[in-house]
């Protein structure tokens, strides 16, 4: 009775460990499928109740995931095809994202602005004298609008009207970087 009570259990293990695992290829293959195609659960693959809970709470968030990647997508199209001069521009000075403007204003491709510091691209003398201070002002945390004549690249002089906008990274106080908008 010991020996055959033994062997039920035995397989009774064997069995509940053959679903656990195969609920659980379901969930690590869906993780690994968020890497490369965004496909969701389907749930009739799902045996336990319990991982049936979780496969929606994934799909759930999946969802919300393939939402936000799309607005970010529309956000990036506005912003990369304004002639507004729009920035954004890290604690070192140097620029990690930049409008259309920015490209016709240089005339260079966004490759030679991006990863660039302002220093390189308007010279360190005007950086120092005219736009080190007003990013000091952002990145100490103020909004504030400036106007001032702007020599471009090309020699020729026009007048801007600045705004600067600190930007805080979730769960900071003090930002990490600021955002110009200037026309």
């Amino acid at each position: 009775l010991v020996i055959l009570f033994t062997v039920l259990l035995i397989f009774f293990y064997l069995y509940i460990s053959h679903k656990i695992k195969r609920d659980l290829g379901v969930f690590i293959r869906f993780f690994d499928s968020l890497v490369e195609s965004e496909k969701t659960i389907h749930l009739q693959e799902i045996k336990f109740l319990e991982f049936e809970t979780l496969a929606r709470h994934a799909n759930t968030m999946l969802e919300e995931k393939k939402k936000t990647r799309i607005d970010l997508e529309r956000y990036k199209q506005i912003v990369s095809s304004s002639d507004e001069l729009l920035s954004f521009i890290d604690q070192s000075y140097t620029y990690l994202a930049i409008s259309e403007g920015y490209v016709k204003f240089f005339d260079k491709p966004k490759e030679e602005i991006i990863g660039k510091r302002l220093a390189e691209l308007f010279g360190e003398e005007y950086f120092e004298r005219h736009l080190k201070g007003l990013g000091e002002r952002a990145l100490a945390g103020e909004s504030f609008e400036n106007e001032f004549w702007l020599k471009s690249p090309s020699g020729e002089y026009q007048f801007l009207h600045v705004k600067y906008f600190p930007y805080f990274e979730s769960n900071l106080k003090e930002p990490t970087a600021y955002i110009i908008s200037a026309h």
